[in-house]
């Protein structure tokens, strides 16, 4: 993670236990969902209720879509 950060890219982690912790606080973008555990509901920029990673994807591809300016 530390490679592609130092490189220019933005990260992101997607974790629900205690062992992702360390990587979520490293991360530029964190994803927890409610069933993490408590250490790792803390860390995230986004909290999902369900775990959906459909929801995840989508968002992404909405994201990369090209601004159009009527």
């Amino acid at each position: 993670m530390n490679a592609l950060k130092s490189n220019g890219h933005v990260v992101g982690f997607i974790g629900d236990g205690i062992n992702d912790t360390p990587s979520m606080k490293v991360a530029d973008v964190s994803i927890s969902v409610t069933n993490a555990v408590d250490i790792a509901k803390n860390q995230p920029i986004l909290y999902f209720c369900v775990m959906i990673l459909k929801v995840i994807a989508d968002g992404v591809a909405e994201g990369r879509k090209p601004l159009v300016i009527l």
